[in-house]
């Protein structure tokens, strides 16, 4: 068995609690502030176990290995999701939709 790489106990939070998420999603807690905020991820981001996405960062394969994890799998009865109806059925008020010309309507 390998041995897991040695972390800092603010990397180990970061990457357990990340990997804990359906996301992935890093969220560093608000006492990790300033340098140390700093310093904690460009060690993850230069070991390739996090990276950049959405404005923040997320767990990469490696990143998940690291913790002894693996990545979620995407559920395979994924379907996409049409929200106009459920968005109207909440706000009561119909949304524009437009026709394939470019014409505006409402259904």
């Amino acid at each position: 068995m390998d041995a897991l790489p040695k972390l800092s106990p603010a990397q180990s939070l970061l990457l357990r609690t990340a990997a804990r998420r359906a996301d992935g999603r890093v969220i560093p807690p608000d006492t990790l502030r300033g340098g140390a905020r700093v310093k904690v991820l460009t060690a993850l981001l230069q070991r390739g176990w996090i990276e950049p996405a959405d404005g923040g960062h997320v767990l990469t394969d490696a990143g998940y290995a690291t913790v002894g994890q693996q990545r979620p799998a995407p559920p395979d009865d994924a379907q996409p999701v049409d929200i106009t109806d459920d968005l109207q059925l909440l706000e009561g008020i119909p949304i524009r939709s437009r026709r394939p010309n470019g014409m505006q309507c409402t259904p």
